[in-house]
């Protein structure tokens, strides 16, 4: 039996209920379960804003927000950046910007750029195309151009297999340029290169210490591993450096011309310097392909045929000789022969081909006539 007291006052043992509208408690006007032997558990406190007499205003967390089409921040969207301490913050909700507008802009822009750029690099192929053609020596148009000697070379894709798809030899072809232009803005910004169906052409500055092959040579590495697994093998020629625009037509055939004399002298993937080409240089100035045929087989007869076994064999000993300058000894060992094997071979080349040991003018038909079947893949 305990004493009860005023209004307020609590009963031994625990807090007294509160009833209804009972203000006793703190005068928040909001009634609280007691549960038996537990804590009362309290709400959390309401955001307030105090508006003048003391009345109270609505939580603003409460209140619809407005929603600002296209915003990006907190602010833009109606919520507020700065939540008051201790309070929770309202969850963020992530406004879907419009798309369908910056993505057409973007795609429009993006097509126009292409335009401008494929436009552009159509403009620039016809002024280098007319500079090596010896039509025009006009530079309007070009930025930019290597001073002193021009180097002209030329990158042609290897010949494909017969049942070459012409979609794969396209293909090839356009991944080739695209490699050329990598690799030449690399190493030389200055450089123009320019794409054509059959080759890819570029002018660079000849550099001072006069390696023109290493030069390319490195260019052609690094694009052939860029391309490589699109495009089989590529030969490139390398013409004289040419002093001036009006020199610039013969450096292009020149360059042509190593394209064509390296890979028939060394296979496909050769990189070729018409100055370094020797007689192969003045051999690839004969237009006509029969001519150079009918010499070879008037020098060397029967061995001429490039795929016959016994004639490659006989070709490949003469070859010896010559290059050793008829030293008998020195042939058999480079040969791995015996020397009275040898001395059988030249008395056999010698009744097939004439007394060649004896007539120095024979020897140099026959070194031309070796060097034709050579180009032609003996």
């Amino acid at each position: 039996m305990g004493n009860h007291g005023d209004t307020g006052g609590t009963a031994t043992g625990g807090e007294p209920p509160l009833r209804p509208g009972d203000n006793s408690a703190g005068g928040t006007g909001t009634a609280r379960a007691v549960v038996a032997g537990a804590a009362p558990r309290r709400l959390p406190p309401r955001r307030r804003k105090a508006v003048g007499g003391g009345a109270s205003a609505p939580d603003p967390a409460s209140l619809p927000r407005a929603r600002v089409a296209g915003a990006s921040t907190a602010w833009d969207a109606g919520e507020d950046p700065h939540p008051a301490a201790g309070a929770l913050a309202p969850t963020p909700t992530k406004v879907p910007r419009p798309a369908g507008r910056p993505i057409v802009e973007t795609a429009v822009g993006l097509t126009g750029r292409l335009a401008r750029a494929a436009s552009d690099a159509k403009y620039r192929s016809d002024l280098m195309r007319d500079l090596l053609t010896g039509r025009s020596t006009d530079l309007t148009g070009w930025t930019v151009l290597p001073s002193g000697p021009l180097l002209v070379v030329v990158a042609e894709a290897d010949p494909p297999a017969a049942s070459g798809d012409a979609r794969a030899v396209r293909a090839g072809q356009e991944a080739l340029a695209l490699a050329w232009f990598t690799a030449v803005a690399a190493r030389a910004p200055d450089a123009a290169v320019a794409a054509y169906p059959r080759e890819v052409v570029a002018l660079l500055g000849a550099p001072d210490d006069g390696q023109s092959a290493r030069l390319v040579a490195e260019l052609a590495a690094v694009v052939h591993a860029d391309c490589g697994t699109v495009i089989r093998s590529f030969s490139t020629g390398i013409g004289r450096p040419a002093e001036s625009l009006d020199a610039l037509p013969t450096a292009y055939e020149q360059a042509r011309r190593a394209v064509a004399a390296g890979r028939r002298i060394h296979g496909p993937g050769a990189v070729a310097d018409f100055d370094q080409l020797g007689v192969f240089r003045l051999l690839s100035l004969i237009p006509d392909p029969g001519e150079l045929d009918r010499f070879a087989r008037e020098a060397l007869r029967s061995l001429a045929h490039p795929r016959d076994p016994e004639a490659a064999d006989l070709r490949n000993t003469l070859q010896a000789l010559l290059d050793t300058n008829l030293n008998v000894a020195e042939t058999a060992r480079r040969l791995y022969v015996h020397y009275n094997t040898l001395r059988y071979r030249i008395t056999k080349l010698e009744r097939l081909l004439g007394p060649f040991t004896q007539d120095p003018h024979l020897r140099l038909n026959l070194m031309i006539a070796l060097q034709i079947v050579r180009m032609q893949g003996g």
